[in-house]
């Protein structure tokens, strides 16, 4: 990981505010320029994407933004395969981000 999650959780909201509200990015070149400053480093995996698509989708819907242009993808690393290869990544965090998964989980459900 190349932050901790809760870490990661904090930049994925900065960079939201840095790319959409301060320079005007369309909500979904916001979430690709978030995935681009980070996709190149070295230590970045799945983990870190789910970590940053399930904290975008929550964003999004907190705004009432449309989120069908990331649900494929948000839908594939959310699914049950993976959550070990997420636990065993996120040590400690792993608790808080699977609230925030389950959370959203169910504002999805309530579209």
């Amino acid at each position: 990981m190349i932050l901790t999650y809760p870490e990661l959780k904090d930049d994925v909201m900065d960079c939201f505010m840095m790319f959409h509200e301060d320079m005007n990015y369309p909500v979904k070149d916001s979430l690709y320029a978030i995935l681009g400053e980070s996709e190149h480093h070295p230590e970045f995996t799945q983990a870190n994407e789910c970590c940053i698509y399930v904290n975008y989708a929550l964003i999004m819907i907190d705004k009432n933004e449309n989120i069908d242009f990331m649900q494929q993808r948000l839908n594939e690393l959310l699914e049950e395969e993976h959550m070990q290869i997420y636990k065993e990544e996120l040590q400690d965090d792993f608790d808080e981000f699977n609230a925030d998964v389950l959370n959203l989980k169910v504002r999805l459900s309530q579209k």
